[in-house]
């Protein structure tokens, strides 16, 4: 009998051990599969209806949806890209370029890059040229960086003439900006050569604003340069400029940073706005467009701004911001825009579905889908709720709390106007005041200022008196200054001007040098709303014979900010004067707007609507308030009882024009059929494309007046436009009427030798007083004085004959 190997069984035994352990791990693995694919399954069921709910976009007034759009681009042909700056001020446009493209953000599309020229002359206090003197001398240019740019590449070439007389290897000119040596040059070139030199700019130097300095040393000898030879000079030319290659970025649409991107203080553009035109004009409408053009009048001060109206979105030119004001029946393009709100039969909802109150104005921003341009949304369902909206925009203190693309404005607190005389940027109304109550040319108070060197610039302040003030002898201004005691005392001084006048100066003392007063009267006739105090520190060193920079710096001067000023001054104005107009007078005071307002015609033209926003423009870039106030009325609705308290300005076509009192009164006249009378003369032309501006007392009121902006055409009132958005021609305003036409038929918008300016001064002046019996009789001996020695002589005829009469009795025996 034969038995089994033991190999072999246990062979066997081991091989069901592993199956079995194979058959569990199989079992274990299937399960937990099966309970991993349960758990996968409820995870997928649970999630789809947040994931769903999270891709549906809610109408929720709660909800803020914020999308970024692209900036618009320029249309400019490649042709234009590579023309230079002309010698004049005609400025380019920004222009497209030939460089490369590249995918944008989000990957659609190209971006291109584009170049902008800006040439020095287009700040208007280079004129024709920047002149450089001394030894040692420096002149600053600013410029700014738009929000929408990200610059590629920057260059400035710089343009100049020097004296020939320099010595090459001892003349340089050191170009910096924002405190940082881009570039030094030797001044080398012979008499009335121009040199020119380009430098490159890193662009990660370049801020939101910039200083470029430019600094010469002059020398015309080997040793120890005279700094007072007339031979030291260096001419930046006007048509030097900066290059700027850039590519277009996307801005937010969200109200934490209004006004961008509907204005960007940072442009070099001028600011273009184009108002969506409603269905019909309601003084509602018209209203509230006329704020809404003030405010922004308010953010652009001094840069320049033009509006006008447009059919639809297709008609916005480049750069442009289109305002739409209105309720949705007023403005269909609602429906097409995309928006963070739904619509239903003309009716805003709220996230219910519900229409919102009447009383709600709604903000909201968005794009053009095809152009890019930002485009702001004032609306409500109902003309109320739209007012409102626009004047959250209009109050400054309101603007700080927006946040998001859409906003729902329920209430505004309600703001005072401030006082008549309280101007800010102007002379305060006290009668004794210090420096530090003043502003600087950035706009804040001013601080102790020291100035340096032999050629030192004056310290500028600017000394704007209000323009219905009128002042007196007895006005002083007490100098508190100090300087350093390396000087020459016999060449060193200090001097005050104003508007060009010197009103007095001091030489200065080695021996007392620190805390010095110095006292000047200052003459009544020179202040007026537009002076400037110049203080100029003329410092000349103790040792001539020594040389360089160090000998500069040790020359410094100080004027503290506890100089104090003394004025006795009248509240006096003659109207009408369009000269006071320049400054806003009396329009603008209170400086909220709220004691003037604006007629036009029942069916208003496009340029009569044009004109107003020009005016409301100018309103607003001449005052400074926490809000807006102004009133527009149509011709039929205006308010006899109320028409008293206004300052009126009436715009319109000759022939619809409001308020016919203006051209009836003395002085230039306007008649139909192009007919035009002034004094006993009258005359009829075939065509009259001319504006008029023409102020005269207003029939309602002796205190106030009326403002007329008319003409024969819609092309004259074409002309006001120009006079009242350019700034070379609304300076130029005067007299009691203007009458503005063009030379050419492109003019220059920074020349006002293409425009004929004729004034006229014949309506009667009234003069308006606000003073005591006695400040008034003080003011009537000043302005007549002469009445002063014949009431002596009046008054004295009686006595000598009383005196004479007794005199008679006394001698008289009986």
């Amino acid at each position: 009998m034969s038995f089994p190997k033991p190999c072999s069984s246990l062979k066997k035994a081991t091989l069901k051990r592993t199956l079995s352990l194979r058959q569990q791990l199989f079992r274990r693995l299937f399960r937990s599969g099966v309970s991993l694919f349960c758990l996968l399954g409820l995870g997928i069921t649970l999630l789809l209806p947040m994931v769903a709910s999270a891709q549906t976009p809610t109408n929720s007034s709660q909800s803020t949806v914020i999308k970024t759009f692209p900036l618009p681009s320029s249309n400019i042909e490649e042709e234009n890209a590579g023309a230079s700056a002309s010698n004049d001020a005609t400025i380019q446009e920004a222009s497209s370029t030939t460089a490369g493209s590249t995918l944008n953000e989000d990957g659609e599309g190209l971006t291109p890059t584009y170049e902008y020229r800006l040439p020095f002359n287009r700040d208007a206090s280079v004129g024709n040229r920047i002149r450089l003197e001394g030894v040692y001398s420096d002149a600053s240019m600013y410029f700014s960086r738009p929000r929408n740019w990200d610059l590629t590449d920057v260059k400035v070439q710089i343009k100049l003439r020097h004296s020939p007389s320099l010595i090459p290897e001892k003349s340089n000119l050191v170009v910096r900006i924002n405190d940082t040596s881009i570039g030094s040059v030797p001044l080398d070139r012979s008499a009335a050569e121009v040199a020119q030199f380009l430098f490159d700019i890193p662009a990660n130097l370049i801020q939101d604003e910039n200083f470029l300095n430019m600094e010469v040393e002059h020398n015309t000898s080997e040793t120890c340069t005279n700094p007072n030879d007339p031979a030291l000079w260096t001419e930046i030319l006007p048509d030097s400029e900066f290059l700027f290659k850039f590519k277009t970025k996307n801005f937010m649409a969200d109200f934490n940073q209004y006004p961008y991107p509907f204005f960007d203080d940072l442009s070099l553009d001028d600011t273009k706005l184009a108002y969506l035109r409603p269905k019909t004009y309601s003084e509602k409408w018209l209203t509230t467009a006329a704020r809404y053009q003030a405010s922004i009048g308010r953010l652009a001060e001094y840069r320049p701004l033009t509006a006008r109206l447009v059919n639809s979105a297709d008609d916005l030119d480049w750069n442009e911001r289109l305002v739409v004001i209105g309720t949705p029946a007023e403005q269909s393009i609602l429906t097409s825009l995309d928006l963070p709100f739904s619509l239903s039969a003309n009716k805003l909802l709220d996230g219910d579905g519900n229409p919102l109150k009447e009383e709600v104005g709604i903000l909201a921003q968005t794009a053009d889908p095809d152009t890019g341009n930002p485009i702001l949304v004032a609306t409500g369902n109902s003309e109320e709720g739209v007012q409102l909206a626009i004047q959250f925009l209009v109050q400054s203190q309101e603007q700080t709390i927006g946040a998001g693309q859409a906003l729902l404005v329920e209430s505004l607190a309600e703001t005072t106007s401030p006082d008549e005389h309280n101007w800010p940027g102007y002379l305060p109304q006290e009668k004794e005041f210090v420096l530090s109550a003043l502003q600087d040319e950035h706009g804040n108070l001013f601080e102790d200022t020291t100035v340096r060197g032999t050629n030192a610039p004056p310290v500028r302040i600017d000394f704007r008196a209000l323009p219905d003030s009128q002042f007196s002898r007895g006005s002083n201004l007490k100098l508190h200054y100090s300087h350093t005691s390396q000087i020459n005392p016999r060449t060193s001084s200090i001097e005050v001007i104003l508007d060009d006048v010197t009103i007095g100066s001091k030489p200065l003392s080695t021996k007392n040098h620190s805390n010095q007063t110095y006292q000047i009267d200052l003459p009544p006739h020179l202040m007026k709303p537009d002076s400037e105090l110049r203080v100029q520190f003329t410092m000349n060193p103790q040792d001539s014979t020594v040389c360089g920079m160090a000998a500069q710096k040790q020359l410094w001067g100080t004027l503290h900010n506890d100089t104090s000023f003394q004025l006795s001054r009248y509240i006096v104005a003659q109207l009408p004067d369009l000269e006071l107009f320049r400054v806003g007078y009396p329009f603008t005071a209170p400086q909220d707007l709220s004691k003037t307002a604006i007629a036009l015609p029942d069916n208003p033209s496009q340029a009569e609507i044009e004109t107003l926003l020009a005016f409301s423009g100018r309103l607003g870039k001449l005052s400074k308030a926490e809000s807006i106030k102004l009133n527009v009325y149509k011709n039929s609705s205006i308010p006899g009882a109320d028409r008293s308290k206004f300052h009126w300005v009436g715009i319109g076509l000759r022939e619809q024009f409001p308020f016919s009192e203006a051209f009836n009164a003395n002085g230039f006249r306007l008649f139909a059929q192009f007919r035009r009378q002034w004094n006993d003369s009258q005359i009829q032309s075939i065509q009259d494309n001319e504006g008029v501006i023409k102020a005269v007392l207003s029939p309602w009121s002796n205190e106030h007046i009326l403002l007329a902006l008319s003409a024969q055409t819609e092309a004259g009132l074409r002309e006001v436009q120009d006079a009242l958005d350019l700034e070379p021609l609304f300076l130029a305003l005067n007299g009691d009427t203007t009458l503005i036409g063009r030379k050419v038929p492109n003019p220059s918008p920074y020349d006002r030798k293409d425009y004929n300016m004729r004034f006229l001064d014949e309506s009667a002046k009234r003069q308006i007083v606000d003073a005591g019996v006695i400040q008034r009789s003080s003011l009537f001996l000043e302005n007549h004085w002469w009445t002063l020695p014949i009431g002596i002589i009046i008054m004295a005829l009686p006595l000598y004959s009383i005196s004479q009469l007794y005199l008679n009795r006394l001698s008289d025996p009986e």
